[in-house]
């Protein structure tokens, strides 16, 4: 599996790409099914990547609230390996970046990825600054950006 730091690095992928976003700590069944559904739509042609999150958020905006986590990055990277991906985005996450504007994040994405390209993501996954960054608002926006859009339910 690739490793990533940087959304840039999507851009030498070849198309189509299926990215299954989450913080997935645990990589449960909830998360499986986030990104076993990147897989099959990558099984029609394509890869399924996914972009996660490093250190958990709450860690940097509320450090004395942070959850315990349930995986090491290490081992999280492990098992969402040996569900097939071809390769997950380990973002940084840092106050600066919990203060953008969630249109600001998926244009850079949308940026990134060579086209067609899709984005899936769970109900409850948010990004971006106060969290603004919902389903709902990713629904708007994906169909402008060229971005195929799946929200999977729990």
């Amino acid at each position: 599996m690739k490793l990533l730091q940087e959304l840039g690095g999507l851009r030498h992928e070849p198309a189509p790409l299926y990215i299954a976003a989450g913080f997935f700590d645990g990589v449960h069944r909830g998360h499986q099914r986030v990104i076993n559904a990147a897989l099959g739509r990558a099984r029609a042609g394509g890869a399924a990547w996914a972009l996660t999150l490093e250190p958990h958020p709450a860690k940097v905006l509320k450090p004395e609230a942070a959850p315990a986590l349930l995986t090491a990055l290490s081992h999280k990277l492990n098992l969402i390996e040996r569900l097939g991906v071809a390769g997950c985005v380990v973002l940084p996450f840092t106050k600066a970046v919990a203060g953008e504007a969630p249109e600001f994040f998926l244009n850079e994405l949308a940026a990134a990825l060579p086209r067609p390209a899709g984005l899936v993501v769970g109900t409850n996954w948010t990004f971006g600054k106060a969290a603004r960054g919902t389903p709902d608002l990713w629904q708007r926006l994906c169909p402008q950006l060229g971005l195929d859009l799946c929200v999977v339910e729990p």
